[in-house]
């Protein structure tokens, strides 16, 4: 047997095991290592990053994640520097940092892993401006955005057009000034520390064109008075009718509403007054249509009664249905020479709209919304008496025994002496009620008023490709006024599409429509008048929760007592009378212009408009109205009793209805030329023929016995009235008046 080596022995078995595990480790140590150097970023790398709106931290944060270089900087020196917009495709962290610290003194360097970013040696040094922003009148302009040329570095000026920037020194800033409105300026910076500036306003010269409704002239080509305006510059938001904000506007031409309920439509001179038919409106004319009025009645017609003349006051007129916000110019034409166009119907002016036209582009999408809250009016308004003065001057008047008399002061103290002296009332009830008068302070414009609110919405949709173009738009309005009761809601829509069909043939269809509706007051009933005129010692309640009613002389009475005084509440009347009114319309227009020639057009145009329009005025058996025509109040005779045969409505109210249907037509063909000679003259010649229909069916009718909360149903009346006579279409209603007139002459 051989012996074993010294060598291998048990000592140095150990030993060559323990550097066995020590190469193990450092191999894996080698491996772990190879990893991460492989994720290191060399200088020549590069990567996209996109950000908007960042600050120089928020880019050094995610570069430094996403390479493994170490950034170093001064805080400091980077606060500064925001609103960074950096869309990098492929580019070296050298040269995304160039992007993100152009303009504003800093550098960047690479060394190794390390980024430095430092003051450039050259623009270590930053100077503060300040300055001031004005326009040419001397006023501040706030909002106006100073900027570094080719930076990002900028403010904007506040509320009183001052500003403070930090520029770096050097020669080559520019600063830029702009504003909505302002022509942009730009100033190079002196290495002054205080500027001003005054910007001037931006005027784009357009040449003005005058629109008659038949051609398109240049201001200066046309002979007569006119005026023309923009619709954007005369729109008021809470309006309902172009007629309503034109008040002011025109130099010479008057706006007059008559009626303070919404809805009423205002009386427009543009020539003074006119007898010609009666008739003192102008003529309106929308994209070359002349438009009628849905109850073409000449206006302050005598052989019309009151109360139709007072339920008109709210109807809609023969522009109520186009909105506003479509509205482009407008051309009023107020001498003789529009008649040289229209006839003698141009006698009382003419008012020309052209709405907005559809345009080529991107499809457009534009919403505008409005609301208004207006104050109901209040005591504090006007100087009237509260009820301890009024119950004061009443004492006041009845003991200096002046000129009293119970038809000027018929409740008061006087009426309270009245009523002791016919034993109705003892002295200490005539106290009691005296001081209960006293404090009685009823608040009739609380209880008759609100605050008004109108809100509109209007959504247009625009867009097309230059053959086709399209442009629509619907309008909501709803206006609630002051007075309780007195509203109207408005909706309205029109398309504009215009086709190309070639170099020379333009085609353009509008269509639009609208629906109106609006309820009113009638037979006198005015809450205003009433909480004006009205003592605040009388009640509208009494204690029990009922209406407390008041005397009021019968003045259309038709009965012939001696006493018609007939019991009143403005409250009851409110509920028990009413006007409605409700508008629809329909208009289409197709216009076609063919350029045959240069210098020569054909223009054809062809219309179809068709309107209704529906008034409705009633008064219940309940109303103070119809109590007049009764003779007595409701439910205080038996039937069959001699007072109800001898009435001549014993049942039920009055509803009358006056219905318009109007259906235009116009077909219009003309040629004209037009050539300018020389760059100095121009002729315009234009031959044409046109012919217009017009036709109007309507009727008005009043019928008695309406029994409104009997299903509006009728009940068969002995009496009716037709144009202030009475008739006596019963014989049987004949024979019970008589024997009326028998049993009372006997009794």
């Amino acid at each position: 047997m051989k012996k074993k080596r010294s060598n291998d022995s048990p000592g140095r078995e150990k030993w060559n095991k323990i550097l066995l595990v020590m190469k193990l480790k450092i191999m894996l140590v080698l491996l772990s290592c190879l990893p991460i150097s492989a994720t290191v970023y060399s200088q020549d790398s590069k990567l996209s990053l996109r950000v908007e709106n960042a600050s120089l931290e928020e880019v050094i944060w995610d570069l430094q994640k996403r390479t493994g270089f170490v950034f170093m900087y001064g805080t400091r020196e980077i606060d500064g520097v925001h609103g960074l917009n950096i869309d990098a495709k492929e580019l070296t962290v050298k040269e995304i940092l160039e992007q993100c610290l152009k303009g504003t003194g800093l550098t960047s360097e690479i060394s190794g892993d390390a980024v430095i970013i430092r003051k450039a040696a050259s623009q270590q040094e930053m100077v503060i401006l300040k300055g001031k922003v004005q326009d040419e009148r001397g006023g501040a302009l706030p909002g106006v955005t100073v900027q570094v040329k080719g930076t990002t570095v900028g403010v904007s000026a506040d509320i009183k057009g001052e500003f403070i920037l930090s520029i770096p020194r050097r020669d080559d800033i520019v600063l830029v000034f702009s504003f909505v409105g302002m022509i942009k300026q730009e100033i190079a910076w002196k290495g002054e520390t205080t500027l001003e500036v005054v910007m001037k306003e931006e005027i784009k010269a357009i040449e003005e064109m005058v629109v008659t409704g038949y051609s398109v002239f240049r201001k200066g080509d046309y002979v007569g008075a006119i005026t023309v305006v923009r619709g954007e510059d005369v729109y008021v938001a809470g309006e309902t009718s172009i007629d309503q904000m034109l008040q002011g506007v025109i130099p010479g031409m008057s706006v007059i509403t008559r009626s303070g309920q919404v809805g009423s439509s205002p009386k427009i001179r543009v020539r003074g007054t006119s007898t010609l038919l009666g008739n003192q409106e102008p003529v309106w004319v929308v994209d070359g249509v002349i438009q009628r009025d849905p109850l073409p009645v000449p206006d302050n017609n005598m052989s019309m009664s009151a109360d139709i003349n007072e339920m008109r006051e709210i109807a809609s007129n023969a522009i109520a249905w186009l909105n506003p916000l479509d509205i482009e110019t407008i051309t009023v034409l107020k001498d003789a020479s529009a008649t040289a166009i229209y006839g003698s119907q141009a006698a009382n002016g003419v008012i020309v709209i052209t709405t907005k036209k559809a345009r080529a582009g991107d499809i457009a999408v534009s919403y505008s919304g409005n609301f208004s809250i207006g104050q109901r009016p209040r005591y504090a308004l006007y100087d009237l008496m509260n009820s301890q003065e009024a119950m004061q001057f009443s004492k006041e008047l009845y003991l200096a025994r002046e000129s009293y008399t119970m038809e000027v002061m018929p409740i008061g103290y006087g009426g309270l002496i009245q009523r002791l002296q016919n034993k109705e009332i003892t002295y200490d009830e005539l106290i009691a009620e005296y001081r209960q008068m006293e404090r009685q302070n009823t608040d009739w414009f609380a209880l008759l008023f609100r605050n008004s609110f109108n809100h509109g919405h209007n959504i247009s949709i625009s867009g097309g490709t230059e053959k086709v173009m399209s442009r629509n738009s619907f309008n909501l309005q709803q206006q609630k006024g002051e007075a309780i009761g007195n509203d109207m809601l408005t909706f309205t829509a029109s398309s504009n599409t215009t086709f190309r069909l070639g170099e020379n043939l333009l085609l353009n269809m509008l269509l639009n429509g609208s629906v109106r509706e609006t309820s009113g007051f009638a037979y006198g009933v005015s809450p205003f008048n009433y909480a004006y005129n009205t003592t605040r010692t009388i009640p509208m309640y009494n204690e029990d929760g009922t209406f407390f009613y008041h005397e009021k002389s019968g003045k259309y009475s038709t009965v012939n007592t001696s006493n018609n005084k007939y019991n009143y509440n403005i409250q009851n009347e409110l509920d028990n009378t009413g006007n409605n009114n409700a508008t629809k319309t329909f208009g289409s227009t197709v216009d076609l212009r063919w350029k045959i020639f240069t210098d020569l057009e054909y223009q054809g145009l062809f219309s179809y408009n068709v309107s209704s329009s529906e008034i409705k005025t009633y008064a219940t058996e309940l109303s103070f109205h119809v109590t007049q025509t009764r003779g007595y109040e409701y439910g205080v005779v038996l039937p069959n009793s001699v007072e109800e045969l001898a009435s001549q409505l014993p049942f039920g109210g009055l509803v009358q209805i006056e219905n318009a249907m109007n259906r235009d037509y116009s077909f219009r063909n003309s040629l004209v030329y037009n050539k300018t000679f020389n760059d100095a003259h121009r002729l315009i010649l234009q031959l044409g023929i046109e012919a217009r229909s017009a036709t109007t069916n309507g009727n008005t009718n009043t019928r008695y016995g309406y029994l409104r909360y009997r299903g509006e149903s009728f009940a068969s009346v002995p009496l009716s009235y037709v144009q202030g006579t009475v008739t006596r279409p019963s014989t049987l209603h004949e024979e019970m008046r008589d024997n009326a007139r028998i049993v009372d002459r006997k009794n």
